[in-house]
């Protein structure tokens, strides 16, 4: 989670994006995208995957 948090601050910021601006975005609180973006667990996966498609990221599931 610690890895996918900074590729999507990452990626946010690179947008020119405050936490703010793309928690609204979402329709999330900025308390919410700052746990994410931290890599904090306990998001609920149907959120993290909204995020991810929403800037355009493409996770990819691999087996162990």
């Amino acid at each position: 989670m610690v890895e996918i948090g900074a590729l999507l601050r990452a990626e946010r910021a690179s947008r020119g994006l405050s936490q703010a601006d793309m928690a609204a975005r979402l329709g999330v609180s900025r308390q919410m995208l700052v746990s994410l973006e931290a890599g904090a667990e306990g998001t609920a996966a149907g959120t993290l995957l909204r995020i991810l498609t929403d800037l355009g990221i493409v996770l990819i599931a691999l087996p162990a």
